[in-house]
């Protein structure tokens, strides 16, 4: 998902996926790759792809800036098709075990 959404942003407007151009590549790339559970979205009030873009938020993968979306370095990361579970392990516990003051360490 998170590939998926780092090429449709390169190709977006200003990194947005806003429009809804951008929000219904997106889908149909989830779709081609059955990424998504329940069938086929639909871009008429289906709320799905907020849920997922939400998703990606809360771990930390995407953050936004004004109207556009940008890939957090941990996103680059499982973007580039490196392995996702060290990533997103990091990610949920940093999460889970976070304080504002803190952020999250690198592994090497």
């Amino acid at each position: 998902m998170i590939r998926a959404l780092s090429n449709v942003l390169s190709e977006s407007e200003n990194s947005s996926i806003k429009s809804q151009s951008a929000q219904d590549a997106l889908i149909a790339t989830f779709n081609k790759f059955d990424l998504m559970d329940g069938g086929k979205l639909q871009h008429v009030n289906s709320g799905g792809l907020r849920t997922y873009l939400a998703y990606l938020k809360q771990l930390g993968l995407t953050f936004q800036n004004n109207d556009s979306t940008f890939l957090t370095l941990a996103g680059e990361e499982i973007a580039t098709l490196e392995d996702p579970a060290p990533i997103i392990r990091q990610q949920v516990l940093w999460h889970s075990h976070s304080a504002r003051f803190c952020t999250p360490s690198t592994q090497s």
